[in-house]
C-alpha cells in the first residue's frame, strides 16, 4: 500500500497493484491457458505413446503366437511320425508273432500227424 495524493488534496489509500493486478490476472489466466494447452499435448503425447507401445505389444504378442503355431505344428509332425513308426514296428512285431504262431501251429499240426 501508497498513500497518494488526490487532485482534492486529500490523502487517499489506493492498492499499489490495482493496475499490476488486471495485467498479473490476464498473465496468469494466459499461462493457465498455455498450461492447460501443453496439459493436453502432454496427454495427447502420452496416449499417443500408449498406443504406440500397445500396437508393439499387439504385433510382439502375433509374433510370438505365429512361432508358437510352428513349434507345435512341428511337434504334431514329428508326434505323428513318431507313432507312425511305432504302428510301423508294432504292425512288425504283430506280423512276426502272426508267422511265428502260424510256424507253430504248423510244426503241431505236422507232429500230431504221426501220432
Amino acid at each position: 500500500m501508497f498513500l497518494r495524493r488526490s487532485s482534492m488534496s486529500s490523502i487517499s489509500e489506493e492498492s499499489e497493484m490495482d493496475d499490476n493486478d488486471q495485467i498479473d490476472g490476464s498473465l496468469v489466466r494466459n499461462k493457465e491457458y498455455t498450461n492447460g494447452k501443453q496439459n493436453q499435448l502432454s496427454i495427447n503425447l502420452n496416449v499417443q505413446n500408449c498406443f504406440g507401445a500397445l500396437n508393439t505389444l499387439k504385433e510382439e504378442i502375433r509374433e510370438a503366437y505365429e512361432e508358437l503355431s510352428t513349434f507345435e505344428r512341428q511337434a504334431r509332425q514329428k508326434t505323428s511320425s513318431t507313432i507312425s513308426i511305432v504302428n510301423q514296428g508294432t504292425m512288425i512285431y504283430e506280423s512276426r508273432y502272426r508267422i511265428n504262431y502260424e510256424i507253430v501251429l504248423t510244426e503241431l499240426k505236422y507232429r500230431a500227424s504221426f501220432q
